[in-house]
């Protein structure tokens, strides 16, 4: 990805989470500080046949394996737990 579509894509986050309270987080390694991806919740898209808040991540390839998600995004409620307004998964 380019830097100003990188550059973006960070603004976009940071405008859906202040106006949320939720959204997506960067996934960095802790003994590195190296980015490696991003996870988060985020409002199903508009047009779908069903409304709310999906869990999603992606990663890069050399992270996977190493237990991240799911622990992250319901990390990023503020109170750390899901909102009684968000649905429960059928998991």
């Amino acid at each position: 990805m380019l830097d100003v579509n990188s550059d973006a894509s960070v603004a976009r986050f940071q405008g859906e989470f202040d106006e949320r309270g939720y959204g997506w987080w960067a996934v960095e390694v802790t003994a590195t500080g190296g980015f490696v991806g991003f996870a988060g919740l985020d409002r199903v898209d508009d047009g779908l046949p069903f409304s709310g808040v999906e869990v999603g991540w992606r990663l890069a390839r050399s992270a996977w394996g190493h237990g991240l998600p799911p622990k992250p995004p319901w990390r990023a409620w503020p109170s750390g737990s899901r909102p009684s307004h968000c649905p429960r998964s059928s998991r």
